[in-house]
């Protein structure tokens, strides 16, 4: 299981493990393909990493063992991902630019000893208020979290103040993640990383504060308007219309973006000749 020099920079196919056995890895590997383990174990010992290969999948009912290396752990590093939901033996250290993401679609990926998130890794969980569930993390060892915590709603209905979800399942919790992506689970709610003492995440009610408009300028290129004290990268649109009078549903979207990581915004809307007056409104999404 070397890498094809012949390939160049281009993946090798990879490796499947498939059937109820176990297959045993003593000698390191090169490839640079993903790693899928439909059943049974693959093994790691000695000093065996899968390091060139950028997406480990351990599916339901499968079992990726790393207590047979040296250090009895599996270190993922930048580019690499980790899925699934089976069982991953053995302590993981999920490493800067890494992302553990249990998967496919609101599942339980297990760990069999220690799990630890660090600085620069992303967790990436699907979470569902219709029905109520979400991707769960468990872990048998302790747990210290770390880096970047990514949601994503995949469920028909919208958060609402009040959900709940268990997200880690631990005998130990410590550490804290640096960000939360979104920033907000939606307007006019909030986070609360309060439970995650038991890994339990859930959704507040509370206010969002509005952009500030900062620079209004109007020349040949149009109108800009730049501001700041949004929400870092949550969309908005800008509106116009020429009656101010006008229900919100009757103005006209002219341009959509995102807040940057700051918060700050700055867009610009061509001119119109002859129409005047022209009304804008800045809405968050």
């Amino acid at each position: 299981m070397l890498h094809d020099g012949v390939l160049g920079a281009t993946p090798d196919g990879g490796l499947s493990k498939n059937g109820l056995g176990t297959l045993l890895l003593v000698s390191n590997v090169t490839y640079t393909g993903g790693t899928t383990i439909n059943a049974g174990a693959l093994v790691l010992s000695n000093a065996v990493n899968l390091n060139l290969s950028p997406l480990l999948t351990v599916n339901a009912g499968a079992t990726l063992d790393a207590g047979g290396r040296t250090d009895k752990t599996l270190a993922l590093v930048s580019g690499q991902t980790l899925t699934g939901a089976g069982l991953v033996k053995g302590n993981t250290v999920v490493g800067g630019g890494a992302t553990l993401s249990p998967g496919g679609s609101l599942t339980t990926l297990a760990f069999g000893n220690n799990l630890t998130l660090g600085g620069g890794s992303a967790t990436v969980m699907e979470l569902s208020v219709s029905p109520l569930t979400n991707d769960v993390a468990r872990v048998a060892g302790n747990l210290l979290y770390g880096g970047t915590l990514v949601l994503t709603n995949v469920g028909p209905a919208p958060l609402t103040n009040g959900s709940s979800f268990k997200l880690f399942s631990a005998t130990g919790y410590s550490g804290a993640f640096t960000n939360l992506v979104p920033v907000i689970p939606g307007i006019n709610m909030a986070w609360n990383t309060n439970g995650l003492g038991s890994g339990i995440l859930s959704v507040v009610s509370s206010p969002t504060p509005l952009p500030t408009l900062g620079v209004l300028r109007v020349d040949t290129n149009g109108v800009a308007l730049s501001g700041s004290n949004g929400v870092p990268s949550w969309p908005y649109c800008l509106l116009s219309a020429t009656n101010l009078t006008l229900p919100l549903a009757n103005w006209t979207v002219v341009a959509t973006n995102a807040f940057d990581a700051g918060g700050n915004f700055s867009i610009t809307n061509p001119p119109n000749p002859g129409v005047t007056p022209v009304f804008y409104r800045l809405m968050m999404q």
